[in-house]
């Protein structure tokens, strides 16, 4: 996990578009659920754990919220400061290797899942972002999003691209939440345009791909 994580730093541009803590929180939720195997399972365990004792917090707040509170609420300086805690805990932690199996579930149970229940998957803000950046962070380690040996979100954004009639370089979500007029509307629209993308390329809906073995 931490290779990923200093990978992330030293590429974020590419790999999560900007520094900020949430896309990088997301980005490794989707990576959790395309991995085959965890090598470190308790890595974020001990991570939180140590930011509780260190900040005297102990209510549901995860990782990034406390890193985020004490940050301001500035999202790049929430990662900058990430990474600082991330050092301070790898000179201070002692791993303890644990190998368990990861999800390893397919994109379609993945997006059908967070259609059902997103709160579970994003959050209570059920935000386009979030979800693009869980697909990246998927289709980091898992070939179970390939549509005939291509990355899902590969052939979605030129899906998208094609039509809207969109040249930009602009990202799918950015696109559909473009021609949306709130976020819930382009929650839905995406939906909507999912099922259409993938009757056309595999001949099946959403819930029907998520539901083949």
């Amino acid at each position: 996990m931490y290779e990923l994580l200093m990978s992330i730093k030293n590429d974020y541009k590419n790999i999560i578009g900007k520094k900020s803590i949430e896309a990088l929180e997301y980005y490794i939720f989707g990576y959790y659920q395309g991995v085959k195997e965890i090598k470190d399972a308790t890595f974020f365990e001990r991570f939180l754990h140590r930011l509780q004792n260190k900040y005297h917090v102990y209510s549901y707040y995860n990782w990034k919220h406390i890193i985020l509170w004490q940050s301001g609420l500035s999202d790049e300086l929430a990662f900058n400061n990430f990474y600082d805690e991330l050092d301070e805990f790898m000179n201070s932690d002692v791993p303890k290797l644990e190998i368990t199996d990861g999800r390893n579930e397919t994109i379609y149970k993945l997006l059908y899942f967070n259609r059902l229940r997103p709160i579970l998957i994003v959050g209570s803000e059920n935000k386009l972002y979030r979800l693009y950046h869980l697909i990246h962070g998927y289709e980091s380690v898992s070939n179970n999003s390939d549509i005939n040996g291509i990355h899902f979100s590969l052939q979605f954004q030129k899906w998208i691209e094609n039509k809207y009639s969109v040249k930009t370089g602009q990202d799918w979500y950015r696109i559909i939440n473009f021609y949306s007029e709130i976020e819930e509307e382009a929650i839905k629209n995406l939906y909507e345009l999912l099922n259409e993308f993938l009757i056309e390329t595999t001949g099946k809906n959403l819930e029907e791909n998520a539901r083949l073995e």
